[in-house]
């Protein structure tokens, strides 16, 4: 980014964010018409696998996140997705 214009820098932030979402939307359509969805119990092993990556209780680790839930549930979706895709494509 150094030598760059603020114009330049402009197009390839939009071009970045262009991508971000496309990549976004991908994969949220890819769980949608694959049906895959985050259940109550893959949140809570999140949170479990969270706590003792960090030598927390768990409770400690839900209120640390706050109401970042939904970017959990986002993430996890998406490893959903990324492990559907490599289970049903063999490159």
């Amino acid at each position: 980014m150094v030598n760059m214009t603020s114009e330049d820098l402009m197009t390839k932030l939009k071009e970045d964010a262009l991508r971000n979402l496309k990549y976004a939307f991908t994969m949220m359509k890819i769980a949608e018409v694959e049906k895959l969805t985050v259940s109550s119990e893959d949140l809570e092993k999140a949170y479990t696998d969270i706590s003792s990556m960090y030598g927390m209780p768990v409770e400690d680790v839900r209120k640390a996140l706050g109401n970042r839930e939904d970017g959990l549930r986002r993430d996890l979706l998406n490893q959903k997705v990324v492990e559907f895709l490599k289970e049903t494509n063999s490159l």
